[in-house]
């Protein structure tokens, strides 16, 4: 698995343990629910700085992304 897999799988487990809408996850973290919903799918990636600016927005350390479980 590359690294945007990486991120993805991570983002996903972490969106998994919110009991809700996507929407409403991003909502919550000032995301757009949108974009959101497109790095879930793959038909965006999450580059370097994405998984920064997303790991902030989620309160996670730096890397966390790159490091699914």
């Amino acid at each position: 698995m590359d690294i945007y897999g990486k991120r993805r799988t991570s983002l996903k487990a972490i969106v998994g343990t919110h009991h809700g809408a996507i929407a409403d996850f991003a909502r919550k973290h000032d995301i757009d629910a949108g974009f959101m919903s497109q790095l879930l799918s793959g038909h965006r990636i999450i580059g370097e700085k994405v998984a920064r600016k997303l790991e902030g927005q989620l309160n996670l350390s730096a890397g966390s992304l790159d490091k699914p479980d």
